[in-house]
């Protein structure tokens, strides 16, 4: 799942959703590519850029470690389920 906006926000209009989740995959991607070419962590913005790129860099450590825990939790499920059929076939 890509990156995506995960502040606070109290509004129910999907535009402004979709708009605020692509300025933070932007964000994300400038960040990124700062990082990855300078080799410095992102620190000479404002802070609260600085902040909100550390807050957003631990909110997809976490996001990509529940989705790696839910493509094994289904991996186990399917082989359970192989299993359980391979046993009632008697193979």
């Amino acid at each position: 799942m890509p990156c995506r906006y995960d502040g606070p926000y109290d509004g129910g209009d999907s535009t402004a959703q979709h708009e605020l989740n692509k300025l933070s995959q932007l964000l994300c991607t400038i960040c990124e590519a700062i990082e990855s070419r300078s080799g410095h962590p992102v620190r000479f913005f404002s802070m609260s850029v600085a902040d909100w790129w550390d807050e957003h860099k631990a909110a997809d450590r976490r996001r990509r470690e529940a989705e790696a825990e839910a493509r094994r939790s289904e991996a186990a499920r399917d082989l359970a389920e192989f299993n359980r059929l391979k046993k009632k076939l008697g193979k």
